[in-house]
């Protein structure tokens, strides 16, 4: 299942400020660990429970 928080991309945008501006960067999602997905830990990527 893909990362909800990345969309299975494995990075997230991060925006900091800098003086008068901001600067963007990538950075590993940190939900997934920047694998891009993400196992159910309710059904174990099964998708069925028992």
């Amino acid at each position: 299942m893909d990362c909800h928080r990345c969309g299975g991309h494995g990075d997230v945008e991060c925006r900091h400020c800098r003086g008068q501006g901001f600067m963007n960067h990538d950075t590993p999602c940190p939900h997934c660990h920047g694998e891009g997905t993400h196992i159910c830990h309710t059904c174990l990527g099964n998708g069925a429970i028992e």
